[in-house]
């Protein structure tokens, strides 16, 4: 049998009906129910899911049991197997203040879709966008899809001793690299780190990195390029002295 298809006898079809008009079951159970008689009638996985407000992964799920042992298989739960927790207490105490932190720019509240995608963004130095798009290829092609990767590309992540020769080159300065202005910001930062190592990271993630090689970043100070430093000191100095000395020509009777 194909596993990709549901065909079904007189008999089982005549069971997922009764199941799902007379509603006595669990609701997993009739929702399972008419996940099959919906692909049997020929409907798309994205059909079905909208049509039953489920992800079209559940649908795919269900539809790859039926095919592989059976129509009882694909309508019972499956026991989940013991496993250990996703999050140790650090990442839970992370995931808990980020919940309790101030939403995303137009959004009232944390929803549990977007504290992941921040969560997931934040551990591995990558955008939310990236997250975003990684659940939605696994919703439409399974979970198996992201462990296919093309070849080439830059490496994903700094070595240990990439991340200890960070310092090194931080100590010399950001006008060495060609900055104006001898300050680091996580931007300039980033951009270091992809010229010298190939590596990529999201502005989140270098912040994170630089606490945790324990260097500090800086705004820019943002001045005029035509700023003349000698002759400001001077009007400071001279001119400015001058102008106190003198008396407000206004307050003379």
């Amino acid at each position: 049998m194909d596993k990709h298809t549901v065909t079904l006898s007189e008999k089982e079809r005549r069971k997922l009906v009764a199941i799902v008009t007379k509603g006595r079951s669990k609701a997993s159970y009739i929702q399972r129910a008419y996940i099959l008689l919906k692909s049997a009638d020929g409907k798309t996985d994205a059909e079905i899911s909208q049509w039953l407000y489920i992800s079209e992964s559940t649908v795919r799920r269900t539809r790859l049991r039926f095919g592989e042992a059976g129509m009882d298989a694909a309508l019972e739960d499956k026991p989940a197997p013991e496993r250990d927790p996703l999050l140790n207490e650090p990442q839970e105490a992370h995931l808990v203040a980020l919940a309790c932190s101030a939403p995303p720019d137009g959004r009232e509240r944390w929803t549990l879709e977007l504290l992941t995608e921040r969560f997931i963004a934040e551990a591995l130095g990558v955008s939310k966008g990236a997250v975003s798009q990684w659940f939605k290829k696994a919703d439409r092609e399974g979970v198996e899809a992201l462990h296919k990767r093309k070849g080439g590309g830059p490496k994903p992540r700094l070595s240990a001793e990439q991340v200890n020769q960070l310092p090194v080159l931080l100590s010399r300065g950001a006008e060495y690299f060609g900055f104006r202005g001898d300050v680091w910001t996580r931007a300039r930062v980033a951009t270091i780190i992809q010229q010298t190592f190939g590596v990529t990271y999201s502005l989140t993630h270098v912040g994170w990195l630089l606490r945790k090689i324990g260097w500090s970043w800086q705004k820019p100070l943002t001045r005029a390029s035509q700023r003349d430093e000698v002759a400001i000191e001077r009007w400071r100095s001279e001119t400015w002295l001058e102008v106190q000395k003198k008396p407000n020509e206004r307050d003379e009777p």
